[in-house]
């Protein structure tokens, strides 16, 4: 048997290509396995290789794009059905199951899949709701450090952090209002600033001599934990329709860091409120400010938040999932332990 894993890797950087780097490399500490990317070989060269592969290959497949998933377990599903028994499929992304379980056709072709894997509990008991038993849970997650991050102590100044693309979708325009309320917090900024925002963006942190913007950080030389660590609450007020798990808020959790969210897609389920930080009620710049203000004058309970956020991050690491993967695929730890 060969294993494979086909997918999109870094660089660049983002949520889909670091998932995949991380499990192909979970993988790859137990089993042999070959790696095809999609931006070196080309879609239509792994659809083939797919297609003629052996009855012994096990292909796990990583995709970011809700279309190039479908219409690549669609294609296999007319070619070669057989072969859908063999795939292992890692589906990223806000609305993947509810796009499967909406489109009958689709639905049936991955109910043929070997094994379903997605990022939120809602999400599998939306596809197990219709009727699709290959499905489990893989969070997007990171690999366990060796030893715990420690919460920066609360004193001083709060400092918070924005730590996301900087544009209206995410709710950088909100933050910035917040800075403008509350002179007494520290706001820092770290992301690619779109076009459509750079000019309220530069002129806002000029105005503001509490709003700090480093800049893109450097995923591929910098250590995110060690940076984050240095902060007191995540700011995540995003308004976009598509948002999954974003990694921030995994690798704030394990940095020991709460996050302020916005109650969109899934960050009621990835952020506790009350307990690993706060669910806003609303997308207002009021609730915003109340829920900094709060944890500003309470530093117990940003002590407690704090402690949570770490104690979560207990479910976002991959080798939690990884034996149920090597299952999937077909092999055993102890065969290769």
């Amino acid at each position: 048997m060969s294993v494979f894993y086909l997918g999109q890797f870094p660089p660049p950087f983002g949520g889909v290509t670091v998932k995949n780097a991380l499990v192909y490399q979970a993988l790859s500490e137990v089993l042999p396995v070959e790696r095809l990317e999609f931006r070196k070989s080309g879609s239509l060269a792994i659809v083939f290789r797919v297609l003629f592969s052996s009855c012994h290959d096990v292909f796990v497949v990583g995709f970011g794009n809700a279309q190039l998933q479908k219409g690549f377990i669609m294609a296999l599903n007319l070619l070669r059905p057989s072969v859908l028994g063999r795939l292992v499929v890692m589906a990223m992304g806000g609305k993947i199951a509810e796009e499967i379980v909406r489109d009958d056709a689709y639905e049936r072709a991955c109910k043929k899949l070997r094994r379903i894997y997605f990022e939120t509990e809602s999400m599998v008991d939306q596809a197990l709701e219709a009727g699709m038993t290959n499905v489990q849970l893989f969070p997007n997650c990171r690999l366990r450090p060796k030893d715990p991050w420690t919460p920066r102590q609360s004193s001083g100044s709060l400092r918070t952090v924005f730590f996301s693309r900087i544009d209206w979708s995410k709710g950088a325009d909100s933050v910035l209002e917040a800075a403008a309320r509350t002179p007494e917090v520290e706001y820092h900024f770290y992301g690619h600033v779109s076009e459509d925002f750079a000019a309220v963006f530069a002129s806002q942190v000029e105005a503001l001599p509490n709003v700090t913007y480093h800049g893109v950080f450097d995923a591929a030389e910098g250590d995110v934990l060690s940076e984050l660590n240095g902060y007191d609450v995540h700011l995540f007020p995003t308004r976009w329709a598509f948002e999954g798990v974003p990694g921030v808020l995994v690798e704030t959790k394990i940095a020991g860091v709460p996050s302020i969210v916005s109650n969109r897609c899934y960050n009621g389920e990835l952020v506790r409120d009350g307990i690993s930080g706060f669910v806003l009620a609303d997308d207002t710049v009021e609730t915003l400010v109340a829920a900094i203000e709060r944890l500003d004058a309470n530093r117990g309970l940003l002590d407690d938040l704090k402690r949570g956020a770490s104690f979560s991050a207990g479910l976002f690491y991959t080798d939690v999932y990884i034996d149920q993967l090597l299952e999937d695929v077909g092999v055993a730890r102890k065969e290769y332990s």
